[in-house]
């Protein structure tokens, strides 16, 4: 090699070790002071971020039945929720639900049973896909762990079945005020125990909304601390998965879900009468320590509260199930 080639190459090599050192300096220097940000972070409480009033327009890009459901006023009273069992009991007999108009549109049969001693209705659509021949979903319907009860449980499930093609378990699991945590998580692992009797574990989910998608995540949960088999897919939609007012959400849409409202409201309420003074932070409970739980996970302050009281209709055999009403709306 030439002496002017050996001087080029001897140079570039500096130049790259050059680079390399600076490069790990700025980020040693980088690293070191996200560390200090955080170490000062832990110690000190960051202020709440005041935000100006402002009128919040309804979207055009909705239909205008949403425009107007969107714009409604606030009620007056929606700070104030039932405070007894007979005023709870009123209320959420005054907002059930029918599932006939929605099982009638979208051609679904409902037939009511008993699956472990829990109360259940098998919804199955007049076309079922192939694929999805051998598949079963298992629903947990929303409410806030308290409405919706019933054959109102039924309007979510038929939808599913219906757009989706599937059959479709869904679970009416007992309900405050009467019934209270865990009475809703051992009624939701119950029927999975089951439901494990009509098909295999690969071809069965598990999905819910709100109240629903909590308690999907919660069972979920309870069926790894139990070994048992798990769904081979879970869908918990917009799940009520923070009972702790922790969340930034609870906040920032204070009094623009007009179906939430606010902490103040009475879905909130509702969660702590099914919580039942049981601590919010339990994962089995109020999910908020949800993501931080596996399978092999031990914590003190957490005991297997549900665990140690295993419901005893989970270990029972279907033995056939109780039709009690005609199968067709």
């Amino acid at each position: 090699m030439l002496p002017c080639l050996h001087r080029i190459h001897d140079s570039s090599r500096r130049a790259y070790w050059i680079h390399r050192l600076l490069v790990a300096l700025a980020l040693a220097g980088t690293t070191a002071w996200f560390t200090a940000i955080a170490s000062r972070a832990q110690t000190t409480s960051p202020v709440a971020r005041e935000v100006p009033t402002r009128a919040l327009p309804a979207p055009a890009s909705v239909s205008q039945e949403l425009q107007r459901l969107l714009a409604a006023p606030v009620s007056e009273k929606w700070d104030h929720p039932p405070t007894t069992v007979e005023e709870w009991t009123a209320l959420v007999d005054q907002i059930a639900r029918d599932p006939g108009p929605v099982l009638a549109e979208f051609e679904v049969e409902f037939e009511p049973v008993v699956v472990n001693g829990v109360n259940a209705y098998l919804l199955t659509p007049e076309a079922i896909p192939p694929e999805n021949r051998n598949r079963l979903l298992m629903h947990l319907h929303a409410g806030c762990y308290m409405m919706f009860g019933g054959e109102s449980a039924m309007v979510e499930g038929a939808l599913l079945a219906g757009y989706g093609g599937f059959k479709v378990l869904s679970v009416d699991y007992r309900r405050p005020a009467e019934h209270r945590y865990p009475a809703a998580l051992d009624d939701a692992v119950a029927v999975w125990t089951g439901a494990l009797e009509m098909e295999a574990a690969e071809r069965m989910g598990i999905f819910g909304a709100s109240a629903g998608g909590a308690l999907t995540l919660s069972t979920v949960l309870r069926l790894k601390q139990e070994g048992l088999l798990l769904p081979a897919a879970i869908a918990p939609g917009t799940p009520m998965a923070d009972l702790t007012k922790n969340s930034d959400t609870f906040y920032t849409n204070r009094l623009v879900d007009n179906v939430l409202m606010g902490l103040e409201g009475r879905c909130q309420a509702m969660a702590e009468v099914y919580a039942d003074g049981h601590d919010l932070r339990d994962p089995l409970a109020g999910l908020w320590r949800h993501e931080r739980v596996s399978s092999d996970d031990s914590d003190d302050r957490y005991p297997r509260p549900v665990s140690e009281r295993h419901h005893p209709r989970a270990s029972q055999s279907l033995e056939g199930w109780r039709r009690d009403r005609p199968s067709r709306v």
